[in-house]
């Protein structure tokens, strides 16, 4: 083809560098690849995530950079203010018709918060706007999390369970079994037994 005159080892080259086929390509609005930029997501944690989540980060880092773009920065100069606007942006802004709620913005702000942090890590910019704060962790450890991070996004429903989450759940939940399967001595239920099989009942056959 004319239009790759000159290119015909391409693949050779997207192999050196460690592009691979479905990795994303990030344009700016005026057309141009940011050179720093074009290498996280072949040169870092991103590699690892699944597709699915890659398409997805990849549409959270576009709609932070036009952001950015719309206040006349590039992403590699973006400011924790600027990140607290898009926050305000993003959730709660009568500007915006398409707000999201907290689970969704969390799940960009995660995105955002791995792309700066390896930006930082590599000093290709100097402060990350996603600043971070210390709480603690369900077993009592400290915990580093984003400090815009939503207190009020909704965890998804757990509507299906395999057979074996299912009997874990009657040990643990009814009769008051360790998570080892094991009786817990510190149970206080009453009528355990009861219980359970009255949830084996109501199971579909195969689970119990």
């Amino acid at each position: 083809m004319a239009v790759l005159a000159g290119w015909e080892d391409l693949a050779v080259r997207e192999d050196r560098v460690g592009i691979h086929p479905g990795d994303p390509i990030l344009l700016s609005p005026d057309y141009r690849i940011d050179e720093v930029l074009s290498r996280y997501p072949c040169r870092s944690s991103f590699v690892r995530l699944a597709q699915e989540t890659k398409r997805n980060y990849t549409d959270d880092y576009c709609l932070f950079f036009d952001f950015l773009w719309g206040r006349g920065k590039r992403w590699s100069e973006a400011s924790a203010d600027d990140l607290w606007d898009f926050e305000d942006w993003r959730t709660r802004s009568p500007r915006n018709p398409r707000r999201v709620g907290g689970a969704r913005w969390n799940r960009g702000l995660a995105a955002l918060a791995r792309l700066y942090e390896w930006a930082v890590q590599r000093e290709y910019v100097l402060a990350n706007p996603v600043l971070m704060r210390t709480v603690t962790g369900p077993t009592g450890e400290a915990v580093l999390v984003p400090a815009a991070r939503a207190k009020n996004a909704r965890t998804s429903e757990v509507r299906w369970l395999t057979p074996r989450a299912f009997r874990r759940w009657v040990d643990v939940g009814l009769r008051g079994h360790s998570a080892d399967g094991l009786p817990d001595a510190g149970w206080a239920g009453r009528l355990a037994d009861r219980n359970a099989a009255f949830a084996n009942c109501c199971s579909p056959p195969g689970c119990v």
